[in-house]
């Protein structure tokens, strides 16, 4: 009896242990593009995506932004083919507001030489937040590209490191006297923590845009053609007027104009 039993209970126990078979909603498709979605964090690539880009020379990445009423929208990012294998392979390719632009940095040594250069568009000054020689000079910097070079285009003051809050020795308070004073757009950022990387690219990009149309736009003939860039124009003069005795505001504000 004691056998039979040990026996029925080895029988239930190997029921049990057997793989049960289960049906699942999980369904793997095979995307069709690579495409980085928009909950990445900034505009700097994944290493995955980095390696793809150099082992396939002909491909780019493409980023995407959109300006709206609650600050910088990231759009996503695709990689394509390159449309000319002729192009720098330093430029970067961005969508913003459904318009594309290619951005080329050059360093300090090359902008020697092309700042009286109508290509020059835009100049961005970096400092470190825990270094205040580095800081002084930045100002010694811009006091030259402005009073020496006559560079009236945009200018851009960079506080990067700002992740090291304990260490920081240059405030934001007298970065900002800076940029005021030298009509410079002012954003601290931090390269370790990816802050603020793609809030600078855009930002220039939109600055740069608007200082072109502004040295071909002349309001006088406009208004005479169409009253609504009559209306236009006044909007814009009004939003000016409203920032004067705001410079603080304004040198903050990267994508006003």
């Amino acid at each position: 009896m004691n056998q039979l039993r040990d026996i029925q209970y080895k029988e239930d126990l190997l029921k049990k242990l057997q793989p049960v078979e289960r049906s699942s909603s999980l369904r793997i498709e095979r995307p069709t593009s690579l495409v980085i979605r928009q909950h990445r964090r900034n505009s700097l690539p994944s290493p995955s995506v980095i390696k793809a880009i150099v082992h396939i020379p002909d491909l780019e990445r493409v980023r995407s932004f959109s300006l709206t009423r609650d600050g910088l929208k990231n759009c996503g990012d695709k990689i394509r083919r390159r449309n000319d294998s002729n192009r720098d392979q330093g430029e970067i390719c961005v969508l913003m507001d459904d318009e594309e632009s290619c951005v080329i940095f050059v360093d300090e040594t090359e902008l020697a030489n092309q700042a009286e250069n109508e290509l020059v568009d835009s100049i961005v000054v970096v400092f470190s937040v825990v270094d205040n020689k580095s800081f002084k000079n930045g100002v010694r910097k811009i006091e030259m590209i402005r009073q020496e070079f006559e560079f009236e285009k945009p200018l851009f003051l960079v506080a990067n490191k700002v992740d090291q809050a304990r260490q920081r020795v240059v405030t934001e308070k007298d970065a900002k006297k800076v940029a005021t004073r030298y009509n410079c757009k002012y954003i601290e950022t931090s390269v370790a923590l990816n802050h603020n990387v793609d809030q600078l690219l855009a930002g220039i990009i939109r600055q740069v845009r608007s200082r072109r149309q502004s040295s071909t736009y002349n309001p006088e003939c406009e208004m005479t053609k169409d009253p609504k860039t009559a209306s236009m124009f006044t909007k814009i003069l009004l939003q000016k007027l409203m920032k004067i005795g705001h410079p603080d505001f304004l040198c903050t504000r990267l994508f006003d104009v």
